[in-house]
């Protein structure tokens, strides 16, 4: 079964390309021509629709003030206007999907989903969150390969790469993608899949469950990173299983501690490949059988936003010794702060060879990872705050522990390149770990689609963009009993 969404994405290639800002007065000007366009989806700072919108995931973001705010409610209206857009709005940085003084077009008014006739495939907006697409599909016994926290936006994590529960079997959301609808930087709403404008649709990949959260004290932490490196060699054996292994600081929580987050894509209590985890004294769980919808409400407890946050990310080879001194690295930058911070997030996930293989279907992506680079792990370092004052120092330090912690992989010749788009620092070169080959024809690409230069600098997560269609692949239940029984690729589709 598939689902097919309508999204945003056209400047994506655009990412590598340096483009130089409007003057705020410029800005005004083109808002107020955009107003003879689309009179009641355009808000200037003075209505109240402007201020309603500035809501975003991290205060950082809702501080930038854009000339005047879109809110396209089709295609069409998109194509007319082509600038910075917010999906989901959970990039944690300023500018992320907003711009300071420019325009920034908000897909609010394109939120959307909705079955086929055969319930083969859905149609999703491109303002959609995915609590929003896991609860319509829950009653129906479906889901899909999507987000993992509840206020993330369809549009930036599939554009990211996009890991999800079920990774394990069929790789990242970007790589179940079949088709796209897009509107290019000329204004053209076209279309691009794997038999369509096949280069620009590899340049853009750029049911029931068991599952919940431990908690286990911070003391356990070498013999968890043991356990996580033999479960990220494993994987590939037991293609239903899904982890994330955070350590920090929880200020809610009185302290450091790890929190393991699990999920099994079939109803089947404590399968064996978490055996080791099993074994180890915990604090809490909340493991138990349960919806897509519900495990992603969880995930999102304390993530509900207002707060200034930060992410950064590296990636390394899978290897115990070398984990256990990243997260060493981790306590010694970020304890002299944690009385100032909410929350200090060093969380290790696995990329084993299973999801890399999953990443050539469909003709491939962007990334390039190819399975022999495998497993890798992906270090996601997230920070929390309230007080703007502390900005500089977080910024600091979050860079310090990135540096320092590719530095100490690459001395043990264990660092990788890959930089995961979606935890990335807005001044990370994500794209440098894709290799000069897939550079030279993502710019390629770029020349093709958009040979005017029209779309700015920005990260692929915030390319221009109008409608997609996606289509994902659906897990079905019956009768209480879930799994992946099928996949079907669909015309329109963009998850296979």
């Amino acid at each position: 079964m598939a689902i097919m969404w309508k999204e945003w994405s056209i400047c994506l290639l655009s990412s590598i390309l340096v483009w130089p800002r409007l003057a705020r007065g410029d800005c005004r000007l083109a808002c107020k021509s955009l107003l003879e366009f689309l009179p009641n989806n355009v808000f200037l700072p003075t209505s109240p629709q402007y201020a309603s919108q500035q809501q975003y995931w991290s205060l950082q973001q809702g501080e930038v003030s854009p000339a005047c705010r879109v809110a396209p409610s089709s295609a069409s209206d998109v194509s007319q206007c082509p600038f910075t857009v917010k999906g989901g709005g959970h990039t944690p940085f300023a500018g992320g999907s907003n711009i300071q003084a420019g325009i920034t077009i908000d897909f609010e008014k394109m939120v959307s989903v909705s079955l086929s006739t055969d319930s083969k495939s859905a149609l999703v907006g491109p303002g959609t969150r995915w609590l929003d697409v896991y609860q319509y599909l829950d009653p129906l016994n479906l889901t899909v390969i999507g987000g993992r926290a509840l206020g993330v936006g369809v549009s930036g994590l599939t554009l990211g790469g996009g890991l999800s529960f079920f990774s394990a079997r069929y790789g990242f959301a970007c790589d179940n993608v079949d088709e796209f609808e897009i509107v290019l930087a000329s204004g053209e709403i076209t279309t691009t899949s794997p038999s369509h404008n096949a280069d620009l649709f590899s340049a853009l990949r750029a049911g029931n469950l068991w599952g919940g959260n431990k908690l286990y004290p911070i003391t356990l932490n070498i013999t968890l990173l043991h356990a996580f490196t033999e479960y990220n060699a494993n994987n590939p054996k037991d293609k239903d299983a899904h982890l994330i292994l955070p350590f920090g600081y929880f200020r809610a929580l009185g302290g450091w501690m790890a929190i393991s987050f699990f999920d099994y894509a079939i109803p089947t209590p404590d399968p064996p490949i978490y055996d080791t985890f099993k074994r180890l004294p915990q604090l809490a769980s909340t493991m138990r059988i349960t919806n897509v919808s519900d495990l992603a409400l969880e995930l999102n407890v304390g993530e509900e936003g207002g707060k200034r946050e930060l992410y950064r990310t590296f990636s390394i080879h899978n290897d115990a010794e070398l984990a256990v001194q990243i997260l060493d690295l981790c306590y010694e930058k970020f304890s002299p702060l944690q009385e100032r911070l909410n929350l200090v997030s060093c969380a290790f996930q696995p990329l084993p060879v299973n999801y890399i293989r999953e990443m050539q279907k469909n003709g491939g992506n962007a990334l390039g990872l190819e399975p022999e680079d495998g497993p890798l792990v992906i270090i996601n370092v997230g920070i929390e705050w309230l007080d703007w004052a502390e900005d500089e120092a977080v910024n600091k330090a979050i860079k310090e522990f990135v540096d320092d912690g590719v530095r100490l992989a690459r001395k043990k010749r264990l660092d990788h390149p890959y930089i995961y788009m979606n935890y990335a620092g807005p001044d990370q070169d994500v794209q440098a770990g894709y290799g000069k080959k897939n550079l030279k024809r993502l710019q390629e690409v770029r020349d093709k689609y958009d040979p005017d230069g029209f779309c700015p600098e920005w990260k692929i997560l915030q390319m221009r963009r109008v409608e997609y269609i996606f289509h994902c692949p659906f897990i079905h239940s019956t009768s209480g009993l879930s799994g992946l029984k099928y996949c079907c690729r669909y015309t329109q589709a963009l998850w296979d």
